[in-house]
């Protein structure tokens, strides 16, 4: 199996490379279809004879083919090929043409290529974000504030039950932090952090929790990887859509692609007939 997919990888794997090499000769005007008319090009002493070029262009997956017509699409073929070959012959010069560990590279470089050309081609493609759009979204979920904060960090439930309770007691809330909190820098301070937060450098699970307090609100404990968290906000300042509008933008960008990359796999994943086997699925 493995030859097999060594030859696989091989005559595909330069698909999209276009470099200008001096010693490769080309004559990308002769007619592919044409017998007995010589090489079409020439890697070294290496011909490229017309039924190797027509093999070659018949074997390409479909969403790979050339949007170029006429003597451009023969010349983007070809210098494809031409590149397979000057690829394959420096690697047999040097011995590692077929060494396994180079081969997996290739295979993980291919596989990499190839997810991000259909990825560009067919998800990536569709998503377009608008000013309006970008601007409702500043708007909305807070990018227009800076928060100063003060935060207990904490990471059992045992210790959340005894912060929780000194709070419903009216302990104030920096005194908690001094006592309680397990984030030395801040809870020397009552728990205040030294730097206003954006949405850029909250984390995602407390973001959309944070920005929707106002100023000396108080959260409820939110639950992070490593434990408990609970904020307190004290001041806030703008935050101008000059200065964040591409923050902005880049997280539309990722929310959009997270979208129509899970509507694009369940297409695939229905077409394929693929779904979760239940014994499969099982940790032992």
């Amino acid at each position: 199996m493995r030859s097999v997919r060594g030859n696989w990888i091989k005559s595909i794997w330069a698909i999209g490379i276009a470099t200008s090499l001096g010693f490769v000769s080309c004559n990308p005007q002769t007619p592919a279809g044409q017998e007995g008319v010589g090489p079409l090009a020439k890697v070294g002493e290496r011909g490229i004879l017309a039924e190797e070029f027509k093999r070659f262009v018949a074997g390409l997956p479909e969403w790979t083919r050339s949007a170029q017509t006429g003597p451009e699409k023969v010349r983007d073929y070809l210098q494809t090929l031409v590149d397979r070959l000057l690829i394959l012959h420096a690697a047999d010069e040097k011995g590692v043409a077929q060494s396994t560990k180079i081969e997996d590279a290739l295979a993980l470089a291919l596989e990499q290529r190839l997810v991000e050309e259909v990825e560009q081609r067919e998800i990536k493609g569709d998503i377009r974000i608008d000013e309006q759009e970008v601007r409702r979204a500043y708007a909305e979920r807070g990018w227009g504030r800076r928060l100063k904060v003060a935060h207990i960090f904490v990471r059992t439930e045992a210790e959340l039950e005894k912060v929780m309770a000194e709070l419903r007691a009216g302990t104030p809330f920096g005194d908690v932090a001094k006592k309680y909190s397990q984030d030395p820098p801040s809870a020397e301070h009552g728990g205040e952090k030294s730097y206003y937060y954006s949405r850029n450098n909250a984390t995602r699970e407390v973001r959309d929790i944070l920005f929707g307090l106002e100023v000396g609100e108080r959260s409820q404990p939110i639950p992070i990887p490593k434990g408990y968290e609970i904020f307190l906000v004290l001041d806030e300042v703008e935050a101008p859509f000059e200065e964040v509008g591409k923050k902005v933008l880049q997280e539309l960008r990722r929310e959009r692609l997270d979208a129509v990359r899970r509507v694009y796999f369940e297409t695939l994943e229905k077409r394929h007939g693929l779904r979760p086997e239940a014994q499969g699925l099982s940790l032992t």
